[in-house]
């Protein structure tokens, strides 16, 4: 079967579950490709989980606060100027942190920290200041390093041309974690009072396992530099690779004067 063009048209994938198969779409195969890419996949799992994890204890957070520790509305609004403050405080220092640790290794030890801060609330029951020091700690500290750890991640493995694909992606995908998560807190909140929060220990744990399953970051980078001279001109390749798929230039032009 040939193209209007008259060159050989590339067969169709044969799996049901490529969306290109259904909508024959460029577009729908490059968001495909992010999905189901190794290093983009990963990346997206990751924040999944995460969020997800997050998510679980703010929906019974204030009623557990309350019963046992105390807290009172005026307890409430102290511990978000605190986490405010400790953000604005910590965040100018992580670059240096993150510098030191790597990028794969900030993820993971944000994701860790935020699972031991988590684990402080379930050991320091009764004990007034605890859920304003774990709140500090989980955001200022742990939560913002795995911020800054993970975009830098993005912006490495993901590349130019699809980081604004990649990260509509990545807030649909939070935006899911973020809707199902707190009406699961709540519903396993009736199940332990202490559960929701010891799920978001272990899938902290777990977070920081998908991330260590990324390729080093200083070894990619290294293969890279090392294989610059042998490669052409990224615009060069883009633009071969969309004609091979019977992209009409301007459509590859369009898509990234959007971006």
């Amino acid at each position: 079967v040939n193209s209007p063009t008259g060159s050989p048209a590339r067969p169709v994938s044969p799996t049901c579950f490529s969306p290109t198969l259904y909508t024959g779409n460029k577009a729908a195969s490059r968001w495909w490709r992010l999905m189901t890419g190794r290093e983009t996949g990963i990346l997206l799992l990751g924040s999944f989980v995460f969020t997800f994890s997050l998510g679980i204890t703010e929906g019974p957070e204030v009623v557990f606060f309350k019963d046992y520790f105390g807290f009172t509305q005026s307890d409430m609004s102290d511990l978000l100027l605190v986490t405010s403050i400790s953000a604005l405080v910590l965040t100018p220092l992580l670059p240096a942190a993150l510098k030191y640790l790597g990028e794969t290794r900030g993820c993971m030890v944000g994701c860790i920290g935020v699972g031991m801060t988590t684990l402080f609330l379930i050991l320091g029951v009764g004990i007034h200041w605890v859920p304003t020091a774990a709140a500090g700690l989980s955001v200022g500290l742990f939560g913002s390093i795995s911020g800054l750890g993970y975009m830098a991640l993005v912006h490495y493995h993901v590349s130019p041309d699809r980081l604004g694909m990649f990260l509509g992606i990545k807030s649909f995908v939070d935006g899911a974690a973020g809707t199902l998560s707190p009406a699961a807190g709540g519903w396993i909140y009736t199940r332990g009072h202490f559960l929701p929060y010891g799920i978001t220990c272990g899938l902290c744990i777990v977070t920081a396992a998908i991330f260590a399953s990324l390729t080093p970051f200083n070894a990619k980078v290294r293969e890279k530099a090392l294989g610059l001279d042998e490669e052409e001109p990224m615009l060069t390749k883009e633009i071969e690779s969309d004609e091979e798929d019977e992209v009409p230039m301007a459509h590859f032009m369009s898509e990234n004067l959007q971006f």
